[in-house]
């Protein structure tokens, strides 16, 4: 999810206060920053136009028509599918799925966000949530408890062999949900607290993110990425930190793994 610079002031936003509950429309797009009372979101509305990909074969002329909207100044807020990978990389096309529930990339295109707080984003969500019931049935787990043990093991052998160094291992876990997206998000947000954070509905569906990791932020020609690796919670008192912060420099596992982290995200 980005969004482009503008200057119609120095931020290119709405001033914090202008509209601390402003109302719901479709196609809307929140970030959100629920990591401190003050953290800063921002919630795109009433967009100009919406920009999809529906196909691999509408990918690119979608992604020219984005980028003309970030020349012309103008914002833009959405997603991109997990499935987009195989577009973009040529020798994984075969693996895309043949049925899919979203699109390839969603985006609107927005004149400014409105700035909002932490707090304030509660108080919207508590405004626009209409139902605050929602449950969960039919819960369904990509693989069984011996399905994962298989394939652990095999990454454990691949990592002594020599072959890779780290895998993501992971696997999905679908279920249907009832009511109000909205209101799940709303209990989501008060337990997890986050500094990413997102909802992004798009008329027809609604994408909800809650991620204490920043994958790529680009200011010119740099790129901020902020994993989670390297990183440890805050014991609250100083010399505790700092022998937390010493293990972190010091320890064989971490420095590997941060080295790794960092070569990743360079390529």
């Amino acid at each position: 999810m980005t969004t482009a610079d503008k200057k119609p002031n120095s931020t290119g936003l709405q001033p914090e206060h202008d509209a601390p509950t402003p109302p719901l429309s479709e196609a809307f797009v929140l970030l959100d920053n629920s990591s401190s009372d003050g953290g800063r979101s921002l919630l795109f509305q009433e967009p100009i136009e919406v920009i999809v990909a529906d196909q691999p074969e509408d990918v690119m002329t979608a992604i020219w028509r984005l980028e003309a909207a970030r020349g012309a100044g103008h914002h833009i807020a959405g997603f991109l599918a997990y499935e987009l990978g195989y577009v973009l990389e040529p020798k994984l096309a075969g693996l895309m799925p043949a049925a899919r529930r979203v699109p390839l990339l969603w985006f609107g295109v927005y004149d400014k966000p409105c700035e909002m707080t932490s707090n304030e984003v509660a108080e919207w969500l508590d405004t626009h949530t209409l139902s605050h019931t929602y449950g969960f049935s039919n819960v369904a787990l990509a693989w069984d408890r011996d399905a994962y043990l298989e394939r652990f093991n095999l990454v454990e052998e691949m990592i002594r062999a020599g072959d890779i160094y780290q895998l993501n291992l992971t696997f999905k876990a679908r279920f249907e949900l009832s009511g109000s997206p909205l209101a799940f998000y709303r209990d989501m947000r008060q337990r997890q607290r986050v500094a990413y954070g997102a909802i992004v509905d798009t008329g027809a569906a609604t994408v909800l993110s809650a991620s204490p990791e920043l994958f790529i932020e680009q200011h010119g020609r740099m790129i901020e990425t902020r994993p989670m690796k390297g990183t440890a919670p805050r014991a609250g008192r100083l010399e505790a930190d700092k022998e937390e912060r010493r293990r972190l420099a010091t320890d064989i596992k971490q420095r590997a793994e941060n080295l790794m982290i960092v070569d990743l995200m360079r390529n």
